[in-house]
C-alpha cells in the first residue's frame, strides 16, 4: 500500500493476472487522478469511488454475455 497504485499494477502484471483486472486498475487510477487532481493516493478513498452495477445492469450484462459463454 505504501508504494502506490502503479506498483500494484506492476505487481499484478508481473504475476500474470487477468488483463481485465489490470485494465480496471488503470481506469481506477485515471479517474482518481482526474477527480482529486493529485498523485497523493489514498487506497481506501480510491476504491470507494467504484460504483457497483445495479441488479438490472447485471442482468443486462449477463444477457449480453450469455451467447459467448461456453456451456
Amino acid at each position: 500500500m505504501r508504494y502506490g497504485p502503479y506498483a500494484l499494477r506492476d505487481f499484478l502484471t508481473d504475476a500474470n493476472v487477468n488483463s481485465e483486472i489490470v485494465n480496471a486498475l488503470n481506469i481506477l487510477i485515471r479517474v482518481y487522478e482526474e477527480e482529486k487532481d493529485s498523485t497523493n493516493y489514498d487506497f481506501i478513498e480510491m476504491f470507494s469511488i467504484i460504483n457497483l452495477p445495479s441488479s438490472k445492469e447485471k442482468e443486462l450484462i449477463r444477457a449480453r454475455l450469455n451467447p459467448f459463454i461456453r456451456k
